[in-house]
């Protein structure tokens, strides 16, 4: 990746950043995303679950599926207990996802 790409990708981080301090979902969601593949910044699944969680407090139904997918693969804290949003609604039309063969982006 060259400077210029760096720069390109950091700038999308942090207006990502500042939609989701802002409380937008959509914006905790995407960068629950960013740290969970590590795009941008440095991967940390632990950062992607509590932005997952903050997301889907927020109303965010992606977020929501991805935690419960990371409650189906074990990945970090979310498959070692139930999370807020345990109990939103999960159901929607099927989605073709990236990431643990499932993950909504």
């Amino acid at each position: 990746m060259s400077g210029n790409e760096r720069d390109v990708m950091s700038a999308e981080i942090r207006l990502l950043h500042d939609a989701a301090l802002a409380g937008d979902g959509a914006a905790l969601c995407q960068l629950a995303n960013c740290y969970f593949d590590g795009i941008g910044v440095a991967q940390s699944y632990e950062a992607a679950l509590m932005l997952y969680e903050m997301a889907c407090m927020a109303g965010d139904l992606d977020a929501a599926r991805n935690l419960e997918l990371c409650r189906e693969y074990k990945i970090g804290a979310a498959a070692q207990h139930g999370t807020a949003c345990s109990s939103a609604s999960t159901e929607s039309s099927p989605v073709e996802c990236e990431q643990v063969g499932r993950l909504v982006y």
